[in-house]
């Protein structure tokens, strides 16, 4: 019953004014639905100042009191639900309230995460399951909230707490009026329910969840209470039939599908995401068309077709190329067929395509195939498959072709599933079906062929499909083999510099450079000791020839070279000759007296930068002077020991030419008596031999030799005789002086 429909109500003509005043005060003022149990109205009313923030839209359907406790299988030691008091329930939460110690605790539970009620009675108490789905949509934490009861009848509650679970997540979710009714209906036919016998009482199990010890207690025997839960509620026109969802999430993978291009998943449940996708008022595959610039898109209706299975068709323009370049305007059609339409569990629509921007695309067809399964209560999964057809393939490009082909079907795929969950989420999460219907239609209820144009702001969003020729695809490959031979070489060098530095820890490299420091310096020893043996062996070998180096090594300058060394003559190459400039300042040296002191060096000059110039001569020329006195001083010390050394190593050798002379005049003149004198007998026998057989002609040359010789070094003696006598007669006279 929607909130437009008129309600009639049958009174008489008098009291027609008044009591529709009444109605209409009552309702403005109170929130509550017509026909409210009064006992609720109490209950509502703690309610309301137990959690005084719960809107006033949420109406309390359902009070009672009990004790629970919840399980994790996760993280069993945590602190979860634990306490006692009462239970309020609307139609989309459940509300604990209780006191334990002293201490207030209170709680929310949704009832969208409950995914079974299961019950077990007992000896002490009764019990009920709330089973919560292990799924994203559990924001608990929990997986079983354990509630003992003690006064209210278990399968009553059993069967109320199923139809409120299970009207949260119907197609049509009833109306609070509806809901209460069906409550309250739940309750009359327990009542009616003939008295069990006492065979009856024989099939409750002996030992229940608090005799065995355990937190759960043990599995629920075959005999469970689910029946309690009245299918079609008698008498009354709010029927609920009960839809018995799969428990574990679907699994559907079509068998002639290549490969998966896209998967989602929603918070919403898959026959509001069928809705979503294929409804008659949907525009989600035409918004997908418009993208890719095409004109005129014409949605025709869902029609029925061979074994339950339907089919609709999309009709749009391209404008598109010829061989030869000319521009023009192409009408495709495109169609989808539903496959397997399992209400709630699995829809399986395919989307056959043509690919018009492509070579030989009269020969191939691209097919989507749309998948949409049951994962848990308000949660589904969206999974899209594509594949190429081929009804006639080329010989050559059919690779080419297929692969640009296969690139652009999976980004529409991606596409579609961008766009799918941009619908949920502006749809919401956990939105029931009802809405999701209103929003985007039925499916095949459209008789008609809607066409649909661009919105303003979607008409420049993506880029225009372009057609593309085969010389281009051939292009693109090669290019793209290019790029992914790079890539593959910049991936192989980073991989193989992890390996390497996996493998090269701070230790190993340090032993790495150690071992390369060994070895270069081994290779370097090697080479420098071959090396030295070679010199070795080479220096032996001139050795044995006679040839070796000068093993004194110093810095010596003799006297020949003192000019030169002392650089006495190096300034007449500074300054130039006969120029009139440096006459100027040949005046300024020459006008410095370098007997007077320095500081009256330049008085003369006016000019106080040619007085500080000559002071500045002076001052520097008398202080190198003085260092080159002592330098000269030390300098003539030395040259007058090194002619002393030299004048005595002069007179020795003319002291001994003279005497060997001697013996060989001797000799030569056959004086034997002054030989042996001079000589041992044993030399002057050799030397008279060797003498005796020469030839007359060698003995004069011999003969005129020794004059010439001889005579030189005997003048030269007497002269360093005569010098030696004097200098004694000099020496002599100044010491008696």
């Amino acid at each position: 019953m929607d909130d437009d429909d008129p309600v009639g109500v049958v009174v008489s003509a008098a009291q027609s004014h008044s009591l529709d005043k009444a109605v209409q005060d009552k309702q403005a003022k109170d929130p509550l639905p017509l026909h409210y149990p009064p006992e609720l109205r109490f209950q509502n009313a703690q309610f309301r100042l137990l959690f005084p923030n719960v809107p006033t839209g949420e109406i309390l359907v359902l009070v009672f009191r009990a004790a629970w406790s919840s399980s994790s299988a996760t993280e069993p030691k945590s602190p979860g639900l634990a306490g006692d008091g009462r239970i309020y329930v609307t139609p989309d939460n459940m509300y604990f309230y209780g006191q334990q110690m002293g201490l207030i605790s209170a709680y929310r539970l949704s009832l969208d995460t409950i995914s079974e009620v299961t019950a077990a009675p007992g000896r002490e108490c009764d019990y009920i399951y709330l089973h919560f789905g292990q799924n994203e949509s559990n924001g608990t934490g929990f997986t079983r909230l354990t509630i003992k009861i003690f006064l209210d009848e278990l399968r009553v509650l059993h069967a109320r707490l199923n139809l409120l679970v299970d009207d949260l997540q119907a197609e049509e979710p009833m109306e609070i009026e509806a809901l209460i009714s069906a409550l309250i209906q739940i309750e009359k036919e327990e009542f009616e329910r003939p008295s069990p016998g006492a065979e009856s009482w024989e099939e409750v199990p002996g030992d229940t969840p608090i005799d065995n010890g355990t937190l759960g207690g043990r599995p629920v025997r075959e005999r469970s209470f689910r029946e309690a839960t009245p299918r079609v509620l008698s008498g009354s026109r709010f029927a609920s039939s009960k839809l018995q969802m799969p428990l574990h999430p679907v699994v559907y993978e079509p068998e002639d599908m290549k490969e998966l291009a896209a998967e989602r998943h929603f918070e919403i449940s898959a026959k509001s995401c069928f809705h979503v996708l294929f409804g008659d008022k949907s525009f989600v595959f035409p918004k997908l068309y418009f993208e890719h610039r095409a004109q005129q898109i014409a949605q025709g209706p869902w029609v029925q077709i061979d074994q339950g299975r339907m089919r609709r068709e999309f009709q749009f323009k391209v404008n598109s190329a010829d061989m030869l370049g000319r521009s023009q305007t192409t009408e495709i059609t495109d169609y989808q067929v539903i496959d397997l339409h399992s209400d709630h569990v699995t829809y399986v629509v395919t989307h056959t395509r043509t690919a018009w921007h492509l070579p030989y695309s009269q020969h191939f067809k691209l097919v989507t195939k749309i998948v949409i399964t049951h994962l848990a209560k308000t949660r589904c999964k969206l999974a899209i498959y594509v594949r190429i057809d081929w009804s006639k393939s080329p010989t050559l490009s059919r690779n080419f072709v297929e692969r640009q082909a296969m690139r652009d079907i999976r980004n529409d795929a991606d596409e579609l599933a961008e766009l799918a969950t941009d619908q949920v989420r502006k749809l919401g999460a956990r939105t029931r079906t009802t809405r999701a219907i209103q929003v985007y239609g039925q499916v095949g209820q459209q008789t008609q062929v809607v066409v649909f144009s661009p919105a303003a702001r979607d008409s420049s969003r993506k880029q225009a499909t372009k057609p593309r020729t085969l010389t281009a695809l051939v292009w693109e490959t090669a290019r793209s083999f290019g790029e992914s031979a790079v890539s593959s070489l910049i991936m192989w060098s980073i991989a193989v510099l992890k390996k390497v530095f996996s493998i090269f820890t701070a230790n190993r490299l340090i032993l790495a450079v150690l071992g390369l420091s060994i070895l270069t310096n081994l290779l370097i020893t090697s080479t420098e000791t071959a090396a030295w043996w070679r010199e070795r062996r080479a220096a032996g070998f001139m050795r044995h020839l006679g040839v070796g180096p000068n093993i004194l090594m110093s810095k010596a300058i003799y006297m020949a070279d003192l000019a030169e060394a002392t650089g006495a003559n190096g300034n007449e190459e500074l300054f130039p000759h006969n120029s009139t400039c440096f006459s100027g300042f040949q005046d300024v040296l020459s006008a410095t007296d370098m007997d007077s002191p320095w500081e009256d060096a330049g008085v003369s000059f006016t000019a106080p930068t040619t007085r500080s110039t000559a002071l500045r001569l002076r001052r520097t020329r008398q202080r190198l002077g003085s260092y080159r006195h002592d330098l000269i001083v030390a300098m003539r010390v030395v040259n007058s020991i090194e002619r002393e050394i030299l004048q005595s190593e002069w007179e020795n050798w003319l002291m001994n030419e003279s005497a060997q002379c001697d013996d060989l005049g001797a000799i030569l003149d056959g004086d034997d008596e002054n030989t042996k004198k001079k000589d041992s007998g044993r030399k002057a026998k050799s030397s008279q031999k060797v003498v005796e057989s020469m030839s007359p002609e060698k003995k004069e040359v011999l003969r005129e030799w020794k004059d010439k010789y001889c005579g030189s070094c005997q003048r030269d003696l007497q002269t360093v005789v005569a010098k030696r006598r004097g200098s004694d007669l000099y020496n002599g006279g100044y010491e008696s002086k």
